[in-house]
């Protein structure tokens, strides 16, 4: 265990400013999500900044040690695997500028999930990133009620679901430090902090995050149920992709249901939103057409108007992943995830690999309706990778449960 610590230790020089300049660059990454163009190129900025740092940290370190711990070997080679399928797809299918950049974000998001998992994160880091949270969450609570409390409300961005997903996953952060305050004062801001946080992602009106927010609670209330044995454990993550790819064929197929409409005046009549979101009417298509294509689908650069005549995203990263390599690309994308949540396992006792893994559940979850841990909205995929890379280093330190949260320093 020893040896862990110090392997560890050598790699972390993050000092916390350095952490606190990161925290900070994470906040304005969000402006790349904006319509004005002064601000969507300062969160571009603000955004490659801290990806391109980070994979240029992880390729000194692999020059330095010229290894890689041996408990990320299948996330390396299925990745390997993915960045292949889809540079097969470059040359099988019309090549294009966007069929090349979409395994480069692939490889830059992989790449830097697997640097910050090497890093061994204090609770004293991780509440620095907190506190730029905490100011991100005030300001925007403090417009939502200036604006005359306005629904949804989406703040500087472009997409009020885009605004739900970025407060909701940054409230990792506040929830890690109030799991780790002891003073009751503090205890009590980090808990504001987080019901402000919560109003904010209610406000957003963003249907999706309803179901992330019940299965991440959900699989924390059910954490002690299912690490009880290494199989119960894997087959945790092996039904939530059964039902994750359950109900996206169901979702498509949902407009053919007789009683659908009847069902769907219900719904809005009693939550204000309606059941059909309109994905329901093009999902079902683009499944067909993986169909026609399940070995190496349409590369990278698939353009979703030449497939099945629409012009939106598929709003579905398993159906945009499918589309672009096929079937085999898509199991290979969720086996890397399978890693990262195997990897969760030596640190299942510990605080942060419980919260961790039950924000990866709600990731899982988001994803059937957003595209954001390979493409389009990275700015919101950046810190879903953070969270899964600040579990399994929580994980990888494991022999005793209280080994950030009894630190003071």
């Amino acid at each position: 265990m020893d040896k862990i610590h110090q392997s560890v230790n050598r790699h972390s020089n993050a000092k916390p400013i350095i952490i606190l300049i990161f925290g900070v660059l994470i906040i304005l990454s969000s402006l790349n999500t904006s319509l004005n163009s002064i601000y969507k190129n300062i969160g571009l900025l603000s955004l490659l900044i801290p990806l391109i740092t980070i994979n240029v940290g992880l390729l000194v370190h692999l020059l330095i040690k010229k290894k890689i711990p041996k408990s990320y070997q299948y996330i390396i080679v299925f990745s390997l695997i993915l960045i292949a399928w889809y540079l097969i797809g470059v040359v099988t299918n019309s090549a294009s500028i966007r069929s090349l950049i979409v395994p480069v974000q692939i490889m830059l998001m992989i790449n830097f999930f697997i640097f910050c998992s090497l890093i061994n994160w204090k609770i004293t880091y991780i509440k620095k990133i907190a506190i730029v949270v905490s100011i991100y969450i005030v300001f925007s609570f403090i417009w939502w009620i200036s604006s005359g409390m306005t629904l949804p409300f989406k703040a500087y961005m472009g997409n009020p679901n885009v605004f739900g997903a970025f407060t909701f996953f940054l409230l990792y952060f506040p929830l890690l430090s109030y799991a780790s305050e002891h003073k009751k004062f503090k205890k009590n801001m980090w808990f504001l902090i987080l019901i402000l946080g919560i109003i904010l992602c209610y406000v957003s009106m963003a249907r999706s995050l309803w179901l992330c927010a019940f299965a991440s609670l959900l699989t924390y209330m059910l954490w002690p149920h299912f690490i009880g044995s290494s199989r119960r454990y894997t087959w945790f993550y092996l039904w939530t992709i059964i039902l994750v790819t359950c109900a996206t064929v169901t979702y498509s197929k949902l407009s053919a249901f007789p009683k659908i409409v009847e069902l769907n005046r219900w719904v809005f009549a009693n939550t204000g939103k309606s059941l059909l979101s309109g994905r329901d009417k093009f999902w079902g298509s683009l499944i067909d057409s993986i169909l026609e294509r399940p070995v190496l689908g349409y590369g990278g650069g698939a353009d979703l108007t030449d497939i099945a005549g629409i012009t939106l995203s598929a709003h579905n990263l398993y159906i945009q992943i499918g589309l672009q390599v096929g079937i085999i690309g898509l199991v290979v994308f969720l086996l890397i995830l399978a890693s990262v949540w195997e990897m969760f396992w030596n640190g299942r006792n510990n605080k942060t690999v419980r919260i961790s893994s039950a924000f990866m559940v709600g990731i899982i979850i988001h994803q059937m309706f957003e595209v954001c841990l390979t493409q389009n909205n990275v700015t919101v995929g950046l810190i879903q990778w953070l969270i899964m890379a600040i579990g399994v280093s929580a994980s990888r330190l494991e022999s005793n449960i209280d080994i950030y949260f009894k630190e003071n320093t």
